[in-house]
Formats: C-alpha cells, sequence, structure tokens
C-alpha cells in the first residue's frame, strides 16, 4: 500500500496531502489518532472563541525575553526532548478529529508539524528571534501560534516557541 505520495518540487522531492510521517518505522505507536483523556473536546467547552490550555509551555522565560526560554537556550538536544511531547499529542490529537496530515506553517518548507523537534525547525526559530532582538516573550508568543480547525466546531493551536496547545470553539480564538 502506498502510505505517502510524492510531489517533485523544483529542488526536491516534498510528501504530499498524505501523512508524510505514517511510512516512518515506529512512528505508528507513538504518532496514534488518539485525543487526550483529560482535554476538553472544542465542541464541549462553554465560551465560543475563549482557549482552554491543555498543555503548558514547555519552560518559562528566566526573564521576560523570548530568548531566555530554557528549552530555547539550551540548544538543539534539549529543545528536541522538550517539544517532542507536545508535538506528537497535537497531530494525534489532529489525527482522531479527521486531519491527517498538519504541516508547519512557521517554516517556510511547509513540513509535516512532526518536524517541529528537528534542527531545522529550531534553526528557523533562532533566525526568527535574531531578526527580532530583544522581542518579549509575551509578544512572541502571540505571533507564534499555528491553529487548526477541525470537525464539530473548534479547533486546536500549538505554540511554537513554547510548545504549549490550546483547544478553542467555534472559529477563532
Amino acid at each position: 500500500a502506498v502510505l505517502a505520495e510524492a510531489v517533485e518540487g523544483p529542488s526536491q522531492t516534498t510528501l504530499g496531502p498524505v501523512d508524510a510521517m505514517a511510512h516512518v518505522a515506529g512512528w505508528q505507536t507513538w504518532y496514534a489518532a488518539e485525543w487526550p483523556e483529560t482535554w476538553p473536546h472544542p465542541e464541549d467547552l462553554p465560551d465560543t472563541g475563549r482557549p482552554h490550555r491543555c498543555m503548558e509551555p514547555r519552560t518559562c522565560p528566566t526573564s521576560g525575553l523570548a530568548e531566555s526560554l530554557p528549552h530555547v537556550a539550551a540548544g538543539k538536544t534539549h529543545w528536541k526532548l522538550m517539544m517532542e511531547e507536545p508535538v506528537l499529542k497535537f497531530a494525534s490529537a489532529l489525527r482522531a478529529k479527521g486531519i491527517a496530515a498538519v504541516y508547519c506553517t512557521f517554516c517556510r518548507n511547509h513540513h509535516p508539524i512532526e518536524h517541529a523537534t528537528a534542527a531545522k525547525h529550531y534553526n528557523q526559530l533562532h533566525y526568527w528571534l535574531a531578526e527580532r532582538p530583544h522581542i518579549q516573550y509575551s509578544q512572541a508568543r502571540r505571533q507564534l501560534w499555528q491553529t487548526c480547525l477541525v470537525r464539530g466546531g473548534g479547533g486546536l493551536r500549538f505554540n511554537h516557541i513554547d510548545g504549549s496547545i490550546e483547544v478553542f470553539r467555534g472559529h477563532e480564538v
């Protein structure tokens, strides 16, 4: 069976709309289509447009600056370790709502969301921060949400700088 569809690009082959990570050995067990038990479903939330935090930020800044987040400042290995759980939970929850493939909206090459734990994503985040020296964490956080609408009248959003995840009812937060 074909698990991914290749689409020829100008300089590389990229994966099409079929889940790009499903064919990687081992991901099937990590990347199940499960809605986390402790998360409310968007349609069950009382208020439209008001987010409910399902996962807290991975770390808190040591100053008010985004670059002071320990998981951002500690290097690629620590980044991967800290971001793996939220990235996989975000992808799994979306799969549970019928969205088989989600692409990173932060990076220009639009890799599957699972790449958000990778060195290339980490480097892109550092380039973004370097272009905005001394950006406050709260401001960076507001700019780095990736939002996905799901069946049932709501959505999920993932924060690319701190790994937090929120669920909401309605079409926007």
